[in-house]
């Protein structure tokens, strides 16, 4: 009995490992490759209330690869006011493979969960919200010009 639970435990694993190479691919980088970067800035918090969020980019750079750290991770030519580690590992890495694609650089201010951190620069307006029972601020942020929000009172004095 246990001998057959073993052979179907090993036929199970077996037909999962072979599903899940299908969609595994090796990848390999060397010395002086040119990568693009993958961040997921959409975390944030604060930027929590932008619309459209799935449009964002999904790589920055493009960053030269250093050094390699280990089989799958790689230390990139980041600017000195990246604020983030060097270090990535190779799932957030892509390779750079023309000079047509058009990417977004690096924000400078990222926490080491890649989140963006936007400190807010003014307060545009005040409104009062009706069904919210308070007022509610728009505020501009530093890094993003075009784009101001209305946020709660409560979470605008937190930040301003």
């Amino acid at each position: 009995m246990i001998s057959a639970l073993k052979e179907y435990l090993l036929v199970a694993q077996n037909r999962m490992k072979k599903e899940i190479d299908l969609y595994r691919r090796e990848l390999k980088f060397k010395n002086e490759d040119d990568v693009y970067l993958k961040l997921r800035l959409y975390r944030q918090k604060s930027l929590a209330r932008k619309q459209n969020e799935k449009l964002a980019p999904k790589f920055y750079g493009s960053y030269r690869i250093i050094e390699e750290i280990a089989e799958v991770a790689y230390r990139l030519d980041l600017p000195p006011k990246a604020m983030i580690h060097s270090v990535f590992h190779i799932s957030q890495l892509k390779l750079k493979q023309s000079q047509t694609q058009q990417v977004q650089h690096l924000p400078p201010a990222l926490t080491r969960e890649f989140e963006l951190q936007v400190e807010p620069e003014a307060v545009l307006g005040i409104c009062w919200n009706s069904e919210m029972g308070a007022n509610e601020w728009l505020v501009k942020r530093r890094l993003l010009d075009s784009k101001a929000t209305w946020e709660g009172e409560l979470r605008a004095r937190r930040y301003c």
